[in-house]
């Protein structure tokens, strides 16, 4: 449901994912998982790969992110992804997560 997603594989808390064009895993270690509260949050283990995506010479001291399942009673809830990142990400990680949220409500819809 994350757009451009090639693959995914766990190790342990570590999540290493491949995106189509990259020639490297983006790697996003769990922090917190709280199943009855519904959120989950991770951080970006190696800020520099996202350096290398965005060009040399930019400042990406890493991204943290918790993802949340708020109900809004019966079968309805609001999901948000909060972010903590670097300025010069900002436009491109938002429009990014948009859309794998988008992608996440019609697939749940169907």
């Amino acid at each position: 449901w994350i757009p451009n997603t090639e693959s995914c594989r766990l190790d342990g808390d570590d999540r290493h994912i491949r995106m189509r064009g990259l020639d490297f895993d983006i790697v996003e270690r769990l922090l917190g998982h709280d199943g009855p509260n519904r959120t989950c949050s991770y951080l970006l283990v190696n800020p520099e790969d996202l350096a290398r995506v965005i060009g040399p010479g930019q400042d990406v001291p890493g991204l943290e992110a918790t993802l949340s399942v708020n109900s809004r009673g019966g079968s309805t809830a609001w999901v948000t992804w909060d972010i903590d990142t670097a300025e010069i990400l900002i436009g491109s990680v938002q429009a990014e997560y948009q859309q794998a949220l988008d992608n996440l409500k019609a697939l749940l819809e169907g």
